[in-house]
């Protein structure tokens, strides 16, 4: 991988299998704290980003639970535990799959925190919804590339990283007023809501929205996340999902960071398949951690 400059570029992510449980906020805390930490221990230190899979901070299989305000609290106040650590988030990019409320609808986002402070939060494009398996628009709001996100093209300094609006394609963003309980933990008032690009002084960071490879600001971007896609397993499904990553990968280069869940997470009718993996040139990466509940 090249920087920005042209320069040859080692970065160094992790991604990881997590086994969480719907509704279980203290242990799905203590898992993805566990998760952050292995990235960097595990690592030599040297990981500077880290992906967790979709919903982790309350389970994915919370079903109609995703209705009532009492869940968005308490993923609150897992993001607060997360951000009060002490060096837990320093110097290493986290980003957590985690549903919040914002301007009164629901949406299942990502939630990227680096150095005790929320550098981004980006709402999924389209909810999974196949009427068998997932229920996502029951749930939750689509964010509209078209209709949503009144400040576009803005440009936004957060530390060394920065909403880049230019040569990578749109941004369609708001802004997302933290409520006290995040307000008091990181001093922040509001902080970006929407599709985006992170860059960096060496690299391009952004989530696959989509799903399917092809959003308008994945073609310059260097490092593409998806903590959006919870799989089950499925005869032949992960074969067709690997070879479909690496073609991806091989012709437009860059790195592709999957993770997902693994195990049951309390549905009783899913098994989620794992398969968390970083995929470069047609190789995937390694090791992957898993974080198991004991």
């Amino acid at each position: 991988m090249q920087s920005s400059r042209g320069d040859p570029l080692r970065v160094v992510v992790g991604t990881c299998n997590m086994n969480q449980w719907a509704m279980d906020f203290d242990g799905n805390l203590n898992r993805i704290i566990q998760s952050i930490s292995n990235a960097k221990t595990q690592l030599e230190g040297r990981c500077k980003f880290r992906t967790g899979p979709e919903l982790e901070v309350c389970g994915y299989s919370c079903g109609d639970h995703f209705l009532e305000l009492d869940t968005y609290l308490h993923c609150e106040q897992s993001l607060a535990a997360i951000l009060q650590h002490p060096d837990l988030t320093n110097d290493i990019l986290c980003d957590i799959g985690c549903p919040i409320m914002h301007n009164n609808n629901r949406y299942n986002c990502r939630v990227y925190i680096l150095n005790r402070q929320i550098v981004l939060i980006s709402p999924k494009v389209y909810p999974s919804d196949d009427k068998i398996s997932y229920h996502e628009k029951r749930f939750f709001a689509s964010w509209d590339l078209k209709t949503n996100g009144a400040k576009k093209g803005v440009h936004q300094k957060l530390g060394n990283y920065k909403i880049d609006p230019g040569a990578n394609g749109p941004v369609y963003m708001e802004e997302h007023i933290l409520s006290d309980l995040l307000r008091n933990v990181t001093n922040q008032i509001a902080v970006p809501f929407g599709v985006a690009v992170l860059a960096t002084e060496e690299t391009t960071i952004a989530v696959d929205m989509l799903g399917d490879l092809q959003g308008p600001y994945l073609s310059k971007v260097e490092i593409i996340t998806n903590g959006f896609q919870t799989s089950h397993h499925e005869l032949r499904k992960l074969s067709s999902k690997l070879s479909l990553l690496k073609v991806f990968t091989h012709r437009f280069g860059g790195a592709y960071v999957y993770s997902n869940h693994v195990g049951g997470d309390g549905n009783g009718k899913l098994y989620f398949d794992g398969s968390s993996s970083v995929f470069f040139k047609w190789r995937i990466g390694g090791p992957v951690f898993s974080v198991h509940s004991r």
